[in-house]
């Protein structure tokens, strides 16, 4: 009877734990997720004020556009 009781006891104990570790990753990837989220947000904008920034230096500059002439160069290796 003790020995079956110890069996049991441990097999509750062991689903507890790995309920308990179940849990903890969950927060922890919870976690990862929000960071990286975030991180995301912020690249993003960095790049947008970063794009708004050389849209404005161009068009100070005379803006861009497409030439018809022809440029020679030579290429070297």
């Amino acid at each position: 009877m003790s020995a079956w009781q110890s069996s049991e006891f441990a097999d509750e104990a062991r689903a507890d734990v790995e309920e308990l570790v179940a849990d903890d990753l969950t927060q922890t990837a919870g976690g990862v997720y929000d960071v990286v989220a975030t991180q995301g947000a912020s690249t993003a904008a960095k790049v947008d004020s970063d794009l708004a920034v050389a849209q404005h230096v161009l068009a100070q500059a005379g803006g861009f556009r497409l030439d018809r002439g022809t440029v020679t160069w030579q290429a070297k290796n």
